[in-house]
C-alpha cells in the first residue's frame, strides 16, 4: 500500500472506532434515560386509574434493561477484547490468531440486540402509553 492509502485506512479506523464508541453511549443513554422516565411518568400517563396493559410496561422495562445490560457486556468484552489484541501483538501472534480473540466476535452481536432491545422497548413504551391515555 503506498503511503496515502495506509494513511487513509488508520483515519478510517479511527473513525469507526469514535462511531463505535459514540454508539454505544448513545444507546446506553437512550435506554437509561427511556427506563428512568417511564419510572418518573407513569403516575402521569395513568393518573387516577387502573393501569391497562400492565404487562406491556412490564416488556418495556425488561427490554430496556437487556438493552442496557447489553452494552455494559459489550464494553466489558471490548476491553478483554483490546487487552487480549495487545498481548497478541506483544507476542507476535496478531497475524495467526483472531484479533482480540474469540471475544471480539460477540461484541457487533451484543451491539445489535442492544439496537433492538432498545428500539422494542421504546415501541412496548408508547403501546403502554396509548392503552393508558385512552386509546
Amino acid at each position: 500500500m503506498d503511503i496515502k492509502i495506509e494513511e487513509y485506512r488508520k483515519q478510517l479506523i479511527e473513525i469507526e472506532q469514535k462511531v463505535g464508541e459514540s454508539f454505544l453511549k448513545t444507546i446506553l443513554a437512550l435506554s437509561g434515560g427511556a427506563l428512568g422516565l417511564s419510572f418518573a411518568f407513569i403516575k402521569n400517563v395513568v393518573g387516577a386509574g387502573p393501569i391497562k396493559s400492565s404487562c406491556t410496561i412490564i416488556v418495556a422495562w425488561t427490554l430496556l434493561t437487556a438493552s442496557l445490560a447489553s452494552v455494559l457486556i459489550s464494553l466489558y468484552l471490548g476491553t478483554l477484547s483490546y487487552r487480549r489484541a495487545i498481548i497478541q501483538v506483544d507476542n507476535d501472534k496478531i497475524r495467526e490468531e483472531i484479533p482480540g480473540g474469540k471475544i471480539a466476535k460477540f461484541m457487533p452481536i451484543l451491539n445489535f440486540f442492544s439496537t433492538l432491545f432498545f428500539v422494542s422497548g421504546v415501541v412496548f413504551l408508547f403501546i403502554f402509553a396509548f392503552k393508558n391515555l385512552g386509546g
